[in-house]
C-alpha cells in the first residue's frame, strides 16, 4: 500500500482503548496534539460504563470521544487502537447498522469536509511471536 506520508507536525495523535472485565466495561484515551514540532498539548480521558457490553463497543466509544474532542480543530488525526474490529467497522466499504459506528462516521466525514484527513492504525494479531500493524486511511483512499 502506498500512502502519502503526512508529517506529525500540526497533527493529532490519539491512542484509544476499551476493556471489559466481567460486568464492568470502560474506555480510555490519550490525545497528543502537536501544535508545532516541539510544542504540544496532552489530553487524557477515561470512562466507566454502567452496563456490560461486547469488547468492541468500549473501543468504539473511545474513538467517538476522541472525535468529539478533536473535530473542532479541523486537523489531521492519527488514531492508534488495538482493535481490528473497530478498524473494519469504520471502513466505508463495510456499512453497519450500528448507531455508535454511524456517529463515528458522521464526525469523520465532518473532519474530511473541513479538509482534514485521518488514519486509523490497528495493532494486528500476533503470529509466531511477530506483531504487525494495519493501517486504514479515513477519507483519502490509498492506492493498493
Amino acid at each position: 500500500m502506498n500512502c502519502p506520508s503526512t508529517p506529525h507536525v500540526q497533527a493529532i495523535h490519539a491512542y484509544c482503548d476499551g476493556s471489559v472485565n466481567g460486568r464492568r466495561s470502560g474506555c480510555g484515551l490519550f490525545i497528543h496534539d502537536y501544535i508545532f514540532a516541539i510544542h504540544y498539548t496532552d489530553t487524557e480521558v477515561s470512562r466507566q460504563f454502567p452496563t456490560h457490553m461486547s469488547s468492541t463497543r468500549p473501543e468504539l466509544y473511545a474513538v467517538l470521544e476522541v472525535l468529539h474532542i478533536v473535530a473542532p480543530f479541523h486537523k489531521n488525526v492519527y488514531f492508534f487502537i488495538d482493535s481490528q474490529a473497530v478498524m473494519y467497522a469504520l471502513q466505508p466499504t463495510s456499512p453497519m447498522d450500528c448507531d455508535l459506528v454511524n456517529k463515528c462516521l458522521d464526525l469523520i466525514h465532518a473532519l474530511e469536509g473541513a479538509g482534514a484527513t485521518g488514519n486509523l492504525w490497528a495493532k494486528g494479531d500476533t503470529f509466531s511471536g511477530t506483531s504487525y500493524l494495519k493501517a486504514h486511511p479515513l477519507g483519502n483512499r490509498c492506492s493498493e
